[in-house]
């Protein structure tokens, strides 16, 4: 019943059909905490970060970094966890840096991301001496007069655009789309091309920054069978042409986050998608030929949120209202757009199914939330015998839930939960 189930899922049914987290029945957590409700698993969360290591391990070697991107869940308990199992973390912002900062990681194991970093920012991770990732000139310009020229203490990244060409050869079903991917590339606010960042390492580097390596993120283009084999060649040509410019030394290189598994909350969420373990392979197999021969082989690094934190929460909400009018039907749950944002702003569709096992149906009712806007979960939800006062889980909300949560029509937010290896369960702020 559960769509593309995967090893990590902390989800399940048990042998009387009803649905347990962790081994616990989602009903009990309900009488416990009311509803609406979302609850994590930190066993789900290692078993998740131990899976990302094998297939890295397995494409590379043992020369690899996993960074948790802190945007995923703005949650120290879950960026602690992270670190315990061995992460760095990304993030972005001051917010996020106070938050990997107060994780008890190393500085040089945080990557500070962002196109336009406020002086506020910058000042505090030189202070705390984290590893900034840069892509413009005026963050460059900034850090100078900050330090008074000094950047001796600060090690950085440069975060590369890419940006495809128009003779690139690729396969005939992607040949229409190629236009388009340009027009994106160059107008995305994120990374440098190859001359500015040859401009941004030579005048780093002049008042001795120490340079790291180069970090990108394409998640939004790995959709598509072809797209790993060619965005990483890409990367790799990429790479080759900036250290033949600069004669950097490459430490590490970042490939980015937007590494999915096969059931993942995108607008074909119902649909089986290529997950990391296809699509990283494809990626570093495409960028290894075009890499220059490295006298230490760089450790090659991810910034994966989704994938760690992804599957390894649920969403428990009751249904409190069942409408049918004019052949069309609804049920009104008690959770909505101000918890589940992306529904409306970037058209998620996650997994909804009845905690109580149903039986399946050939006519569809929709599951909507509260808020006077759609707030359309779920368009297709073939349950229809689900009555008011029975619950639903909404699978894979463990990220862009707490950490984009808002107050919308005052509708209060869901109380968050972790459940972890040895303190059992907690509550969690945001």
């Amino acid at each position: 019943m559960i769509p593309f189930p995967q090893p990590s899922d902390p989800f399940k049914y048990s042998d009387s059909g009803l649905m347990t987290f962790d081994g616990i029945p989602l009903p009990e957590l309900v009488d416990q905490f009311g509803s609406p409700m979302q609850i994590y698993s930190e066993l789900a969360i290692r078993s998740n970060i131990t899976q990302m290591s094998d297939i890295l391990r397995g494409a590379w070697g043992d020369q690899f970094n996993i960074k948790y991107s802190i945007k995923s869940t703005g949650s120290l308990e879950i960026a602690t966890i992270c670190v315990s199992a061995g992460c760095g973390l990304e993030c972005f912002g001051l917010g996020e840096l106070e938050i990997a900062l107060a994780s008890g990681i190393k500085p040089n194991r945080i990557l500070l991301n962002g196109s336009a970093k406020n002086r506020a920012t910058l000042e505090r991770a030189a202070s705390a001496q984290v590893t900034i990732s840069i892509d413009n000139l005026t963050d460059v310009q900034n850090l100078i007069h900050i330090l008074n020229k000094d950047l001796t203490g600060i090690n950085f990244y440069i975060r590369a655009k890419l940006v495809p060409d128009i003779s690139d050869h690729l396969p005939e079903t992607a040949k229409a789309e190629l236009s388009d991917l340009i027009t994106f590339a160059q107008q995305e606010k994120w990374g440098a091309s190859l001359g500015l960042s040859n401009q941004i390492y030579s005048q780093m580097v002049a008042h001795g920054a120490k340079f790291e390596g180069i970090n990108v993120h394409l998640g939004r283009v790995l959709k598509e069978d072809w797209s790993f084999e060619y965005w990483g060649r890409l990367f790799g040509k990429y790479l080759n042409r900036f250290i033949a410019a600069t004669n950097a030394e490459l430490r590490n290189i970042d490939i980015g986050g937007g590494w999915t598994r096969q059931r993942d909350p995108m607008p074909n969420a119902l649909l089986a998608r290529l997950g990391a373990d296809f699509g990283l392979p494809q990626f570093i197999k495409a960028m290894q030929p075009e890499l220059p021969k490295f006298a230490k082989n760089p450790i090659l690094e991810v910034e994966t949120g989704r994938f760690i934190v992804g599957n390894a929460a649920v969403a428990i909400t009751e249904v409190v209202n069942k409408k049918v009018d004019l052949e069309v039907g609804w049920l009104h749950v008690d959770i909505s757009t101000n918890f589940l944002v992306r529904i409306d702003t970037s058209k998620y569709r996650y997994a909804v199914l009845p905690v109580l096992e149903s039986t399946k149906t050939e006519k569809s009712i929709r599951v909507v939330g509260e808020t006077c806007i759609d707030s359309t979960i779920e368009p297709i939800f073939n349950y229809i015998n689900v009555k008011p006062g029975e619950l639903l889980a909404i699978l894979d909300t463990g990220m862009y839930t707490m950490s984009t949560a808002n107050n919308f029509n005052t509708v209060e937010k869901p109380i968050a939960l972790l459940n972890t290896s040895s303190d059992g369960i907690k509550v969690l702020k945001y």
